[in-house]
């Protein structure tokens, strides 16, 4: 699955006072691990920290996503 850092964000779904509360998005953070292709650490669209950047299950990839995405598959092929 592939989406933007505020559809991956629980807050959006949890938090009441969260900007974005009530959007769409995906459930994550339930798998044992997951990877997160990211340029940086900084905050999503509203400004919020997404908290699943901390989980212990998470695995970071720091990278431009088009060409960390091409390497990724190239990697698996």
């Amino acid at each position: 699955m592939m989406g933007a850092n505020d559809v991956i964000n629980p807050a959006v779904r949890d938090r009441k006072d969260h900007p974005l509360h009530g959007m769409s998005i995906f459930i994550v953070g339930t798998e044992r691990s997951f990877l997160i292709c990211k340029r940086s650490l900084s905050a999503d669209f509203s400004g919020e920290m997404n908290e699943l950047f901390y989980d212990e299950g998470t695995m970071m990839l720091f990278g431009d996503i088009k060409h960390t995405h091409t390497a990724l598959v190239q990697l698996l092929k």
